[in-house]
């Protein structure tokens, strides 16, 4: 697939006439050397071994770091190689050298720009430097979807597909070796690609910023402004020289200044943080290092300076002097040309800055030895113990640092090599077909290869190849095992083999078009339309397609069409949106088999036993998709009883499918299916579903709902019913069993009678108040009132508007409020009488 996906980039960038094609982003002149890739880098010691348990899980906290900073190290040097390979790409070469002076275009363009004291001579400053910035972005963005084009859509990581290549040679695989040998190297063209994509992105970057400061430049000033970047005019002689010199050289650090902000900003946002976000000050230090040390920190393959980037958060560049600065005095001793003389270490933290100088400073490439070493020797371990830096090319390896130091460290490869010769792993292999292959490792950490490997110390890897054969057949695909131990090979090996007789290939011949969810509609089609989020679904038709891929839609019992998108609109029949797609979801999900849609049918790959009952599942589903949907309309209050549980009920009973949709029943099946469900259906309706109703007036209903509903709660409780007053009704329906419903409306009509019979003694009369009266009636937060209501049994309501008070009730009763409500008064009107004597004496 990777093959496949880098040959068709290819050829799409050739053909779209980008100046570099897909193999040209990432072409170099010859093989780089490949960093150290996992395999290369195992953990052989003896406290690893006695903590380690299995590759998944299980081993101990030491070892599981180990693993891990183990991968760590290898996808870092992986991610090196391709950032080197990068590098050398000739393109990436030759637009930085565009990006260079077009900058140093656009400094000069905004110092221009600002001696101009005219709008006219501004423009006439920028739109040159525009016109150049603005063309080089649109190439940039060609070559930049050329390379994109020519990635493959996935590829495994080269690091990764390197120890499987490393296991392969070991089992003695050499042919699945040489493919997966291809794999490695498409995989690290792809690599080394999307590393160019990105130097691309930050170039771009850099125009941009240079962009938006000549647009800056170019907006009208005022012609009485007085521009500090105005140059002195030029006296001629040594004096106008040296001048242009500085003026060049202060713009070549300006750009470097620059340079090294974008990159530590998309650094800095690469790791989530905002550092440089709000103007924070960019520390920088220049360091003059060994020829020797720079040539292997900035040049590729080695660029090391990635490393102490990635360890100090900073960003190391090296400093070229610009053109027409001389070469040095006599007897100088001068880098080669392609080597910088400086290093500049930046970034937003100084202290950050002195640590990676002091570690640059120490470094000592003067006893650099290249040997070839066993894939056994632990590359990491070696420069952590002997404070060295390790390049991997192949089978050699090359050590950099001081002659005693470089002597140590090789000295421990050797032990290493030797300690592991005896500690070889014990390989074997199964062969399987490539359809049960997804059987066996389906399901992610819930998988059976998942479950092997949590529960031995076998190593298992799965090697399912893509590519056909040269006679188009699919080639074997196999488990390889790996173990120190030949018993726990053997005993996994029976495993593998024992799953491979259980597991059975079948294919179903059907048209399962209608298994898999689909939203076309055709005009007629009849269709369930949600106008509204949560608003129930209606019935309708489809009048027309729309060009903006809308529909309208008219609905039962409407005149005019609305228009509803796609999403609004599911299928009527008993499985519309997706409803046969759920119920083929469940069935799969619900099984062990691994289900894959082919053409013409499914294949199904599994255990015998399980494959056979859920073939049967699926075509029983395919069958009553074919049947026509009947429907049972139920009463609003019935709706409610017939939940998850009842329907499960009845389908069990009558075999047929049932789902509810708001208020109505949809049933598929044969014609018996469909009769006992439909008995089944009114079963629950006469056990829970059964509804009587109670006219009451107002009165009732106020009676009914007072003290928070006791009433209707009292009923319920003793009658095992439901109660509900249907709002804008004056009626009360009870839902239960046939008798439980006819009890609750015995029990309602003289509930109705013996309250009606109340108010017929009822009396009403109205107190006529001062104004000023009215809050003391009230009391604080209703207090007094709320007094009254309870002591006298009476209904007391309070008319603002009139300044009155209306009491209901018994007429003794009422009475009996109209005296507590004078007596209230009066008492105030004493008190208030007595306070102004107080006052008046």
């Amino acid at each position: 697939g990777a093959k496949a996906g880098a040959k068709a980039g290819a050829k799409a960038g050739a053909k779209a006439g980008a100046k570099a094609g897909a193999k040209a982003a990432v072409a170099v002149p010859a093989p780089a050397p490949e960093l150290v890739s996992p395999e290369e880098v195992g953990d052989d010691s003896d406290a690893a071994k006695k903590k380690k348990k299995n590759r998944r899980g299980g081993r101990g906290n030491a070892g599981q770091m180990s693993a891990e900073a183990l991968a760590a190290s290898a996808a870092e040097r992986a991610a090196e190689l391709a950032e080197a390979k990068a590098d050398q790409d000739p393109d990436l070469a030759i637009l930085r050298t565009s990006v260079a002076e077009l900058e140093a275009q656009a400094s000069a363009a905004v110092t221009a720009a600002g001696a101009q004291a005219t709008v006219q001579g501004q423009t006439a400053a920028v739109a040159k430097a525009k016109t150049a910035l603005e063309a080089f972005i649109t190439d940039l963005d060609k070559r930049t979807a050329a390379r994109k084009a020519s990635l493959p859509r996935r590829w495994q990581p080269s690091h990764v597909l390197a120890e499987q290549l490393a296991e392969l040679r070991d089992a003695g695989q050499m042919d699945m070796a040489k493919e997966v040998q291809v794999q490695v190297e498409e995989s690290e063209v792809a690599e080394a690609c999307k590393a160019l994509i990105g130097k691309f992105a930050l170039l771009k970057a850099r125009v941009e910023k240079a962009q938006q400061a000549v647009q800056a430049a170019g907006k009208p000033r005022s012609i009485y402004a007085v521009s500090s970047n105005i140059a002195a005019p030029n006296t001629g002689g040594k004096g106008g020289s040296s001048a242009a010199a500085a003026a060049n050289e202060a713009a070549s650090r300006a750009a470097q200044e620059e340079r090294l902000q974008s990159r530590l900003k998309e650094r800095a946002s690469t790791r989530g943080l905002d550092e440089g976000a709000n103007g924070s000050k960019l520390h920088t230090k220049t360091l003059e290092l060994s020829p020797e040390v720079t040539k292997y920190l900035v040049s590729p393959p080695t660029r090391f300076i990635t490393r102490f980037e990635r360890e100090y958060q900073v960003v190391v560049e090296g400093v070229r002097p610009p053109k027409g600065s001389g070469k040095g005095g006599k007897g100088a001793v001068s880098a080669p040309p392609s080597v910088p003389k400086e290093i500049v270490v930046a970034a937003y933290n100084v202290e950050e800055v002195e640590k990676c100088s002091a570690a640059l400073k120490a470094l000592d490439f003067t006893g650099t030895q290249t040997r070839e070493v066993d894939r056994s020797v632990r590359i990491r371990e070696l420069e952590q113990e002997h404070g060295v830096i390790t390049f991997k090319d192949r089978s050699s390896l090359t050590i950099y640092g001081s002659k005693a130091k470089v002597d140590a460290a090789f000295a421990s490869a050797d032990e290493m090599a030797k300690k592991a010769e005896g500690e070889r792993l014990t390989m074997d292999s199964v062969d399987l077909d490539p359809d049960k292959i997804k059987a066996l490792t389906t399901g992610g950490p819930r998988s059976v290869v998942s479950g092997w490997r949590n529960e031995s110390e076998v190593k298992i890897r799965v090697v399912d190849p893509q590519a056909d054969d040269e006679n188009g057949k699919p080639p074997m695909a196999k488990v390889l095992l790996s173990a120190k131990s030949q018993a726990d090979v053997d005993a996994m090996k029976k495993k593998v083999q024992d799953f491979v007789k259980a597991t059975a290939v079948e294919f179903l011949e059907a048209d399962v078009s209608k298994l898999y969810e689909n939203r076309s509609f055709r005009i007629g089609d009849s269709v369930e339309v949600q106008l509204t989020e949560k608003a129930r679904w209606m019935r309708a038709k489809v009048e027309q397609e729309n060009d903006d891929h809308t529909f309208s839609i008219l609905c039962d019992g409407d005149e005019e069409p609305v228009t509803c998108t796609r999403r609004q609109i599911r299928r009527q029949e008993a499985y519309g949106d997706g409803g046969m797609a759920r119920r083929f979801r469940e069935l799969c999900d619900n099984s062990s088999v691994l289900v894959q849609k082919r053409d013409g049918g499914l294949q199904l790959v599994g255990k015998k036993s399980e494959i056979g009952s859920l073939k049967a599942g699926i075509i029983d589903l395919l069958k009553k998709a074919s049947y026509e949907p009947q429907r049972v309309t139920l009463l609003y209050e019935q709706a409610r009883v017939f939940h998850r549980d009842n329907l499960a009920h009845i389908e069990k009973s009558s075999g047929a499918d049932v789902r509810r949709s708001d208020i109505t029943l949809v049933l598929v099946g044969d014609d018996e299916q469909i009769e006992k469900a439909k008995e089944a259906i009114n079963e629950v309706i006469r056990r829970e579903g059964s509804i009587e109703k109670v006219d009451v007036s107002e009165e009732i209903v106020r009676a009914l709902k007072g003290g928070g509903g006791a009433k209707i709660k009292e009923l319920e409780a003793r009658l095992n019913v439901s109660l509900s007053i249907p709002r804008q009704t004056l009626q009360v329906v009870a839902l239960g069993s046939v008798s439980a419903v006819q009890g609750a409306k015995r029990e309602l009509e003289s509930f109705v009678e013996q309250t009606e019979k109340e108010q017929g003694e009822t009396v009403v009369r109205e107190l006529r108040l001062n104004p000023a009266d009215i809050p003391r009636v009230i009391g604080t937060k209703g207090s007094t009132l709320q007094h009254i209501r309870k002591t006298c049994g009476v209904q007391v309501t309070i008319h603002d508007e009139t300044s009155s008070v209306e009491i209901k009730g018994p007429e003794a009763d009422v009475t009996k409020a109209e005296k507590a409500i004078s007596d209230l008064l009066e008492a105030n009107e004493e008190k208030a009488s007595a306070a102004a004597k107080a006052r008046a004496g």
